[in-house]
């Protein structure tokens, strides 16, 4: 008996081609060995410390303050757009007070929220001094339905999208307040707005979250009017355009 290649004998190559003509005509493709490409790339993760003084709970969104001792120092967010540092999140684990852990940043995430967003591709922000995220249009990740890695909790499945360029705003019955200082100093005025969400390509509504928003020229906005505002180099939404007709 005679080899062929790494066949046994010609019958057994024949018999081997007649199976893969017949499996190519039912619509199956040969992957010649090669792995096929995941839909989402894999998360990058970075050694965390932490230096709360809280544990750390799983899925939780994490700021990064520091590096150091080749570890990212991380706390409880202060903020919503990373004034005081970037986010990462926390994986499935607890950290220890002191103890160290695992972050992540892109692709595929888990994160632990308090099950405000409840419907696909709804915006998340970090949330002032909470572990996890909130529904918010303003926010850098994107929900895209619930995680089943966890039975309990509000824990869903996201991708981080970065903020909006702009955002839709209306100014409270005070409106905000001008800028002050002309000389190398100029202090900005700021007051509580509420964000408006785009929900079609000609409309936006009220999304009930509302959230500062900084003037930074002399003039006043006015109450109950419309702006729009951008995000500056602290992480702030600051106006840059304000709707004047009546």
């Amino acid at each position: 008996m005679s080899r062929v290649g790494v066949f046994a004998s010609p019958d057994e190559a024949r018999e081997f081609k007649q199976l893969l003509l017949q499996l190519r005509a039912a619509g199956f493709q040969i992957a010649g060995g090669q792995k096929q490409q995941a839909i989402f790339e894999a998360p990058e993760e970075f050694v965390v410390a932490n230096t709360s003084g809280e544990i750390v709970p799983p899925f939780a969104v994490m700021q990064c303050i520091s590096f150091d001792t080749d570890a990212i120092e991380i706390q409880k967010p202060a903020d919503r757009y990373g004034q005081a540092g970037p986010y990462l999140i926390n994986g499935g684990r607890e950290i220890p007070i002191d103890g160290r852990g695992v972050g992540r940043n892109t692709g595929p995430l888990t994160i632990h929220t308090d099950g405000s967003a409840d419907t696909a591709l709804q915006r998340l922000s970090a949330e002032e001094d909470e572990w996890f995220a909130i529904y918010n249009p303003a926010g850098c990740w994107l929900y895209l339905g619930d995680s089943t890695l966890r039975p309990e909790g509000d824990m869903v499945f996201a991708m981080h999208v970065d903020y909006p360029q702009v955002i839709h705003a209306k100014t409270g019955g005070a409106g905000i307040a001008g800028a002050s200082g002309g000389g190398s100093t100029r202090t900005v005025a700021a007051a509580e707005c509420s964000i408006f969400e785009s929900s079609g390509d000609t409309q936006v509504e009220d999304s009930d979250v509302d959230d500062d928003i900084y003037n930074a020229m002399s003039t006043a906005v006015a109450a109950n009017t419309f702006i729009l505002a951008s995000r500056n180099d602290r992480g702030v939404w600051v106006v840059v355009a304000e709707d004047c007709a009546e």
